[in-house]
């Protein structure tokens, strides 16, 4: 009876550490005034992939010395008023997670603030950390390797990254899925992860060229 009680509330501790950093996070991201990296043109490459631009018209192709919150979709092909340099837009997996905020503004037609990029991105290492649990029995020592992942991840010197239109948050994000997939094969082999271990060293691939030697090595 006492070690069913001990496992369950290291269990229940776990959960509890993993929430907190998550909600630690989502506070940081969203709190103002905007805390993030400063802009530059590395991420307006990015933006016009989407036609995204800053609200405030007077702040369009410049560099800035702090961030800026609040952006509008401004249309493919059907805004007169915008000139198209599509040779400038970098693409990359990165826009996988800046997609949503973008269809989202699309369609209902409104602005939308940076933070909400943050948020899908925070979420999305959440949410697989915890599917992940679902699907697969962790041994003590991948909780604390999880555990130490996520309060690297939530560190305000990283989540500074998440309120940016930069690509090293996708790469902090699949670097954590290779990370935790390969810990788990390296106890039990198994096809579907190992497909997922594939999935995500391509993704880390296109994210950004410095990235790709090291998903090669995964690969």
């Amino acid at each position: 009876m006492e070690k069913i009680f001990q496992s369950k509330l290291k269990t229940y501790l776990y959960y509890s550490i993993l929430v907190f950093f998550l909600i630690k996070s989502i506070f940081f991201l969203v709190s103002s005034p905007l805390k993030g990296y400063a802009n530059n043109f590395d991420a307006n490459r990015y933006t016009r992939c989407y036609a995204v631009f800053p609200a405030d018209n007077s702040l369009i192709e410049k560099a800035h010395s702090k961030p800026i919150r609040e952006y509008e979709y401004k249309g493919f092909f059907d805004n007169p008023l915008i000139e198209y340099d599509f040779n400038s837009c970098f693409v990359s997996s990165e826009l996988i997670f800046q997609f949503p905020t973008f269809l989202y503004s699309t369609i209902l037609n409104e602005k939308f603030q940076l933070p909400s990029i943050g948020i899908v991105r925070i979420l999305s290492i959440f949410i697989f950390i915890f599917l992940f649990h679902f699907k697969n029995r962790l041994t003590t020592f991948q909780k604390v390797q999880i555990l130490i992942l996520s309060f690297l991840i939530s560190d305000p010197a990283v989540l500074l990254y998440f309120n940016t239109f930069y690509a090293e948050p996708s790469g902090i994000i699949f670097l954590t899925f290779l990370f935790i997939i390969l810990s788990q094969l390296q106890i039990s082999y198994n096809n579907k992860l190992n497909f997922f271990l594939f999935f995500f060293a391509i993704l880390l691939f296109f994210t950004k060229k410095q990235y790709s030697p090291l998903a090669i090595v995964f690969i």
